[in-house]
């Protein structure tokens, strides 16, 4: 699946799966019913939300059931990215974050905290949207995610375009630009999101323009 290849990776997931459901006895089979799961879930997220979200409900069963700690981590980031996806919730992200934090899994504690950043950002408690990013940029910059790191500066970069403030804008998307220097997506979103956020609100729609022009 990580390569692309989705219906190879269903048709094994579904033959996995098959293999563990008539297996239960086998010391393998939960493990393996798991592995399974959260690839079909991973699946069919790109189709049907609620397929998604059953995969990974059972998924999240046979973790809590065989106490398998990060699988259930996983399978609770993955039901609350479904729910940040369908409803903007998120408050199984936010459970999922305090318990890959409390086992030190940095890089799971990373990917949450920018995408809960990204989604508070869109609403109205930017504090606690800046709060994720600058967590977000910590984390990334300790396992050295250099484009997560330079996604969660220009999170910072929004926050403050959204609230008017064009030096703070501009001083985070330069930070973000020279972290990985040349990066389209983040070349993009710095020019065609940011920098554009904070000529609207600003009222510089001729700037607006310019800048999205840039993005493109």
């Amino acid at each position: 699946i990580d390569s692309g290849d989705l219906d190879g990776a269903e048709k094994l997931a579904r033959l996995a799966l098959a293999s563990a459901e008539e297996a239960t006895e086998e010391p393998w089979a939960a493990e393996v019913a798991f592995s399974a799961l959260e690839v079909l879930g991973r699946r069919e997220r790109m189709r049907d939300m609620a397929a998604a979200r059953a995969a990974f409900e059972r998924a999240y069963q046979i973790a809590t059931d065989e106490d398998f700690a990060i699988g259930r981590i996983r399978a609770l980031h993955e039901l609350g990215t479904v729910d940040m996806l369908t409803d903007g919730d998120t408050g199984r992200l936010v459970e999922a974050r305090a318990l890959a934090r409390e086992s030190g899994a940095v890089s799971t504690t990373t990917v949450i905290d920018v995408q809960l950043a990204n989604t508070w950002s869109l609403g109205t408690d930017l504090d606690r949207a800046l709060t994720a990013a600058r967590s977000c940029e910590q984390g990334a910059r300790q396992i050295e995610a250099r484009r997560t790191e330079a996604i969660a500066m220009n999170i910072q970069a929004l926050v403050a375009a959204i609230r008017g403030d064009r030096r703070a804008t501009s001083h985070f998307a330069e930070q973000a630009e020279k972290v990985v220097p040349g990066d389209p997506e983040v070349l993009f979103s710095t020019w065609g999101l940011t920098r554009v956020t904070a000529s609207l609100f600003l009222d510089d729609v001729p700037r607006a323009l310019r800048e999205s022009e840039a993005g493109i």
